[in-house]
């Protein structure tokens, strides 16, 4: 009898989560995604450490979790410590980044300071994001620079538009 009641618990606050999530349903994300946010919902923690939630997922199925990590963050008003060696992710959705190596904490900055640190990317091993590398390329092809640096594709678009209506 305990079974059924869980069960049915389980059910219905999967369902809930699905109507406040509003994804498509993919079964298989889907499953992920309900089994990651009634989790949470049900232990209500301040703090959320997550460790390449993103590995093995497709593009889509990788920007839906991101983007359902980031309205946590916002609507439940939640600290997400994210572990991640995809940069474009960190450009993406971090408020504020801390780097280590072999073990040592080398750096804590926001993404846009930490991507431009030329020297010390190198030395980390850090690669640019692929928005921040094609803003380089343009301004080191057109001997201009950006007023600052983007860290989304969208920001991107803004600054070459603006850039480009100026010329």
């Amino acid at each position: 009898h305990f079974l059924d009641c869980f069960r049915s618990f389980f059910v219905l606050i999967f369902n809930l989560v699905l109507d406040l999530i509003e994804l498509p349903c993919n079964p298989c994300f889907t499953f992920f995604i309900c089994h990651f946010h009634v989790s949470i919902l049900a232990m209500d923690p301040q703090v959320i450490i997550l460790d390449e939630p993103t590995a093995g997922l497709d593009p889509n199925s990788k920007h839906q979790v991101m983007s359902l990590i980031k309205k946590i963050q916002i609507e439940e008003n939640k600290t997400i410590i994210l572990v991640s060696h995809d940069m474009d992710d960190v450009a993406r959705y971090s408020d504020e980044v801390v780097v280590m190596n072999k073990g040592t904490i080398v750096e804590k900055s926001n993404p846009r300071n930490l991507f431009n640190q030329k020297t010390q990317l190198l030395k980390w091993h850090i690669e640019l994001p692929k928005v921040v590398k094609l803003q380089k390329d343009i301004e080191k092809k057109y001997n201009m620079l950006f007023p600052k640096l983007a860290m989304n594709e969208e920001e991107f678009v803004k600054l070459y538009k603006e850039w480009h209506h100026e010329k």
